[in-house]
């Protein structure tokens, strides 16, 4: 989830907070304001007596920081780029939406489009049925898998990037461009075989069939150039 920042220098970070001291004395205790600002208190009273000027840009931001419910957080960021002064909202790497990952989404969300209350009952494994993609160097799943509902394609649940290990790991092994795990079956489908490390001598099928090993359901995974392949292969099979 990103979060809102205010990015400032340090000489404005500085005003910021005799500007915040200044708001906070009107009706709190030094000792509070300390903490609040994470100074020391003679610190405090050196902002309080200050006559800095306040430039309507501090004041506004500092006015915003005292209207949260939690005191503020000052981090620093080291950047090899100037960064210009300004409200920004930050991420992780994977929240950022780039090209790669607005085509995952789109393609996911088609996907489920397609299966959306489609009986699965025949396909239907043990554990979560999820889908994941590729796009560039990214990858894409619904954080939780399909929401199944009298065994049908109810809802989907967020789409997360580079997170479900297992099916990107398969992902990556067999250089295809999407999968989908299924019950164990051999479907009107073509398909192979895949040795107990998920290793296969073809990815030229429709259908990769794992046996299973010690505490391993026996799966199949259901592959594609994306997402929307994968899913009308299953189509072919709960349609039948």
């Amino acid at each position: 989830m990103s979060e809102g920042v205010f990015v400032l220098t340090n000489s404005e970070l500085r005003l910021l907070k005799v500007a915040l001291a200044k708001i906070l004395y009107k009706t709190t205790e030094q000792k509070e304001i300390s903490d609040f600002l994470h100074i020391t208190q003679p610190m405090v009273s050196n902002y309080i007596k200050s006559q800095e000027k306040i430039s309507s840009k501090i004041q506004g931001i500092a006015e915003e920081v005292i209207k949260k419910e939690s005191p503020p957080k000052f981090s620093s960021i080291v950047s090899f780029e100037e960064i210009k002064t300004g409200n920004y909202n930050i991420a992780e790497t994977d929240e950022i939406i780039t090209d790669n990952k607005n085509e995952i989404i789109n393609d996911l969300k088609k996907a489920y489009e397609l299966l959306k209350e489609k009986n699965i009952k025949e396909i239907l494994p043990k554990i979560k049925i999820n889908i994941a993609v590729k796009s560039g160097e990214d990858f894409g799943t619904f954080s939780s898998g399909f929401i199944i509902d009298n065994n049908h394609i109810s809802m989907y649940s967020e789409i997360v990037f580079n997170k479900d290990k297992h099916l990107i790991t398969l992902l990556k092994k067999w250089g295809v461009g999407a999968v989908m795990n299924i019950a164990h079956g051999k479907y009107d489908l073509k398909y192979s075989e895949l040795d107990k490390d998920y290793n296969t001598l073809s990815t030229d099928v429709d259908v990769l069939l794992h046996k299973g090993d010690f505490g391993i359901e026996p799966c199949a995974y259901v592959i594609g150039k994306n997402a929307i392949d994968v899913a009308k292969k299953v189509i072919k099979v709960v349609d039948i």
